[in-house]
C-alpha cells in the first residue's frame, strides 16, 4: 500500500494514478478527493506536482534537437553547480513524444532526475525555482472523458471543463491580465482581482473581473455563446480589434441571466438571454409566484425583480388584466407562455430584455 501521506511533490509527479487523475483520465477521482480532505497539509506538494504535469502538455514548437540539448545541458549545469554533491543526471525521458518547447523539456528532465531532488535537503526551495522557466509557457489541459473536469488556476479561479474541450493557460499569471484560451465549453468561476480575466476563443474575447459564466466555442460549431450566471462581463468580436485595445463601446456588456451569441457566418454579435434563467432575488417572491386576481403589471414587475431581467410593457394596455394562477414550478419561459395564453399577449427577447405586448385581456 502506497504511503501517499509521506509523498513529496516529485513523488506525486511520478505516480501513475496521480498523473491520470490530474489529466482527467483516471478512475480514482473519489480516492484523490478524499485524500485531499484527509491530508490538507499535502496541498502545497500536490499543487506543485499538478503544475509540473500540466506544463508537460504544451504545444510543440519548432526547436531543433540540437537547440533543445544545448539549453537543457546549460540548465542542468546551473543546478549542478548550486549543489555540493556530484550527481549523475539521467537524460532519458519517460515519454517518447515530439520535441516540446524548452520549458516542458526542462520539466521532463526535472521529473527524470527526481531521486536527486528528493535526497537534496533544499528540495522544496529548488523545486519552486524549477518552476520559473515555465512561467512564460502555456500549459494545456484536455478533457478526453465523458464527464466534466475541474481545474483550479493560479489565481484561485476554477474552471469546469466540459467533455472534448481543451484549455490553455499560464501555470502562473503575471502581468496586467489573466488570460486563458478555450476550445470547447467551460464554466468559469473567476476570483475578483484588479487584473482583468480574459477568455479567448479565437472568435470572441470575454473580459471579466470576477463572476460566474459559461463559454461555448467548439470548433465544429458556427456560433460562440457566452452565458452569465452572476456578475458582469464584456464580450467582443475578435474581428474588429485586438483584446488589448478594445473598449466597452465595441462589444456587448452582459449581466446575470444574459447571453451573447456570435454567428460565424454573419460575423454578427447579438445580446439575448440565457437558456435557463435562474432566480437571482428569491426574497422578492413573497407569494411563491401564486396570484389571485393580481394585476398583470404587478406580476411582470415581480418577475423582473426576481430574475434581474428588464421587462418592457405598456401599463395602460394592461390595466384591466388580472391574473389568478400559480407559477412556482415553471421556468421563466413557461411562466411567460402561460401568461400569454391567459391574456392573449405575446413576448419577444430583444437585446437581453423581454418585450411583453398585450392589447387587453381575453
Amino acid at each position: 500500500m502506497k504511503k501517499y501521506e509521506e509523498y513529496t511533490a516529485l513523488d506525486f509527479v511520478k505516480d501513475d494514478s496521480f498523473r491520470d487523475w490530474v489529466r482527467g483520465k483516471g478512475r480514482d477521482e473519489s480516492f484523490w478527493m478524499h485524500f485531499l480532505q484527509q491530508h490538507p497539509e499535502k496541498k502545497a506538494d500536490i499543487r506543485q506536482a499538478e503544475l509540473l504535469i500540466r506544463a508537460m502538455n504544451v504545444a510543440p514548437e519548432s526547436l531543433s534537437e540540437k537547440e533543445v540539448r544545448q539549453e537543457v545541458s546549460q540548465f542542468l549545469e546551473k543546478i549542478t553547480k548550486s549543489s555540493d554533491q556530484n550527481v549523475a543526471v539521467s537524460t532519458r525521458f519517460w515519454w517518447q513524444r515530439p520535441w516540446y518547447r524548452l520549458a516542458a523539456m526542462i520539466a521532463l528532465v526535472i521529473v527524470a532526475s527526481g531521486t536527486w531532488w528528493i535526497m537534496n535537503k533544499n528540495q522544496k526551495t529548488e523545486l519552486n525555482s524549477s518552476l520559473l522557466p515555465l512561467s512564460n509557457s502555456l500549459a494545456e489541459t484536455v478533457n478526453e472523458t465523458e464527464g466534466s473536469l475541474m481545474l483550479t488556476l493560479d489565481d484561485g479561479s476554477t474552471v469546469k471543463l466540459s467533455p472534448h474541450s481543451r484549455l490553455k493557460y499560464a501555470p502562473k499569471f503575471t502581468g496586467e491580465i489573466r488570460e486563458v484560451f478555450l476550445t470547447g465549453e467551460a464554466l468559469f468561476e473567476v476570483v475578483k482581482k484588479k487584473e482583468p480575466f480574459l477568455v479567448q476563443t479565437g472568435k470572441l474575447t470575454t473580459k471579466v473581473l470576477g463572476t460566474i459564466f459559461t463559454v461555448r466555442a467548439y470548433e465544429s460549431d458556427n456560433r460562440v455563446t457566452v452565458q452569465v450566471r452572476s456578475g458582469k462581463v464584456s464580450v467582443y468580436s475578435n474581428d474588429k480589434k485586438t483584446p488589448t485595445t478594445m473598449t466597452t463601446t465595441k462589444g456587448v456588456i452582459l449581466t446575470a441571466n444574459q447571453a451573447a451569441v456570435f454567428e460565424e457566418k454573419e460575423k454578427q454579435l447579438s445580446k439575448t438571454l440565457v437558456v435557463e434563467p435562474i432566480v437571482l432575488r428569491p426574497e422578492v417572491i413573497i407569494n411563491h409566484f401564486s396570484y389571485d386576481e393580481t394585476p398583470l403589471s404587478q406580476v411582470l414587475k415581480q418577475l423582473e425583480q426576481a430574475y434581474g431581467i428588464h421587462f418592457q410593457f405598456d401599463n395602460e394596455s394592461l390595466k384591466n388584466c388580472k391574473i389568478t394562477a400559480t407559477l412556482s414550478n415553471e421556468s421563466l419561459y413557461d411562466k411567460l407562455h402561460l401568461l400569454c395564453k391567459i391574456t392573449g399577449a405575446t413576448y419577444e427577447i430583444v437585446d437581453g430584455q423581454i418585450i411583453f405586448d398585450a392589447q387587453g385581456c381575453i
